[in-house]
């Protein structure tokens, strides 16, 4: 018994045949019914693309459900399973005229059969795309609309990488393997970029005011300049303090942004920790820079006006030289 194919192709000889010359040329139907032949015998010997091929040309030069037919099955076992379907619904849709040919019933026939078949075999994905308020999407570098996202998908089984993008955003890709009759959902989450600028200068300290002499001559106690350098000196060992435990917070947070951030042209591109410990980073560093230079100089300048204050009135300071010893002496009077 002849497989089906077969006794289609007998019929489609048969009405190429039989086609009324004001149709077709008989040069055109002689070269359709030749690329037929052609392409029955690519999908024989299981060249089934190659047969897709032919039986496209041959039913572009006479068009026939029979070749049609061809079209469909030959994706359909190539593995294409998507075109197949619509190839096999477009079919469907154009159906024949009541007059029609037996070959052109008998094919719309089988194509109504082999899309049952086919439909239970269809892959599909369920693509969604969160984080950002208009991503594009592709599939296999392939568009697709937004309206399709979150939806079923058709596609032919396989390997399939799908990728998001937005603009501000960072890149989200995933590859998927989906089997026949398989529905995979795929999330991807597209994550914002964060801009950091480049480092801030630190500004100069500012230098304290001059500091005049006190007139305290009467109470025997220490002079206004003494206490004066007294004040500032706390104020620069304070400032010191206070920029050393920066200091340590700020290293403490580069170490954070070095491993959460990469480098740019113009910039830095962070996750969310990265430029959380960026931000505090800078305080850090901003705050540093101003305290250490100002705790140096209010340091040196009290220690300065402590020693230029009078020796009768606020303190002395001698060098102190002995056996196994060797400094200097602090008085003061109160």
């Amino acid at each position: 018994m002849l497989p089906r194919f077969l006794v289609v192709l007998g019929f489609l000889v048969g009405t190429l045949l039989a086609a009324p010359a004001s149709a077709q040329s008989d040069a055109d139907k002689a070269t359709a019914r030749n690329l037929f032949f052609e392409a029955k015998a690519a999908y024989d010997a299981g060249r089934y693309e190659e047969a897709a091929g032919l039986f496209e040309r041959s039913n572009s030069i006479f068009p026939a459900p029979t070749a049609a037919l061809g079209i469909a099955r030959s994706l359909r076992d190539a593995g294409q399973l998507v075109r197949a379907h619509e190839t096999y619904r477009a079919m469907i849709v154009a159906g024949v005229p009541e007059d029609a040919s037996p070959a052109f019933k008998q094919a719309l026939d089988a194509a109504k059969k082999d899309q049952a078949a086919l439909e239970p075999r269809l892959p599909a994905l369920v693509i969604q795309a969160t984080g950002a308020a208009a991503p594009a999407v592709t599939i296999d570098g392939v568009a697709i609309p937004e309206a399709a996202l979150g939806v079923k998908r058709f596609v032919d089984p396989g390997e399939h990488e799908i990728v998001a993008t937005a603009e501000g955003h960072r890149e989200a890709r995933e590859t998927v393997e989906v089997a026949e009759g398989e529905t995979r959902e795929v999330k991807l989450m597209l994550e914002a970029i964060t801009m950091l600028p480049g480092p801030l200068a630190p500004k100069p300290p500012t230098p304290p005011p001059p500091l005049g002499r006190s007139e305290d001559e009467a109470t025997g106690g220490m002079s206004g300049m003494a206490i004066a350098g007294l004040v500032v000196g706390a104020v620069g060992v304070v400032a010191l303090g206070v920029g050393a435990v920066t200091g340590g917070l700020y290293l403490g947070k580069k170490s954070i942004v070095d491993d959460n951030c990469t480098e740019v042209a113009d910039g830095r591109i962070c996750n969310d920790v990265g430029a959380a410990a960026a931000d505090r980073g800078r305080t850090f560093g901003l705050v540093n820079t101003i305290l250490m230079p100002v705790g140096v100089a209010a340091l040196g300048t009290g220690l300065l006006l402590f020693l230029l204050a009078p020796d009768d009135e606020a303190s002395a300071v001698a060098p102190v030289v002995g056996p196994g010893l060797a400094g200097v002496t602090f008085r003061t009077r109160f």
